[in-house]
């Protein structure tokens, strides 16, 4: 099977980021809201795929490049400040 380890990656950086930073603390209840950052930061990266076995032990020896990880996080802060403001805006209207 063909993966995209980008995935998991930002998924474990946004739950990560959500856990620490309570601004963020909705987005652990709303499934909606976790979901449309979660997609918006996988559209903000460059897709990285492995095959299954190849792609768990390059997650699992952290072998994932100084760049690709600095832009992961980079998108989850992105996705989620995106998510927050548009909800923010639909909110007060």
């Amino acid at each position: 099977m063909v993966k995209n380890f980008m995935e998991a990656y930002i998924k474990e950086q946004l739950d990560i980021t959500i856990a620490i930073d309570e601004s963020y603390k909705d987005f652990a209840v709303d499934e909606t809201l976790y979901k449309m950052a979660f997609a918006k930061a996988l559209n903000l990266v460059k897709p990285s795929y492995f095959t299954t076995l190849t792609g768990e032990v390059y997650l699992t020896f952290d072998n994932i490049p100084v760049q690709a990880r600095n832009d992961a996080i980079a998108a989850v802060v992105k996705a989620l400040e995106y998510v927050k403001n548009e909800r923010d805006k639909y909110n007060n209207k």
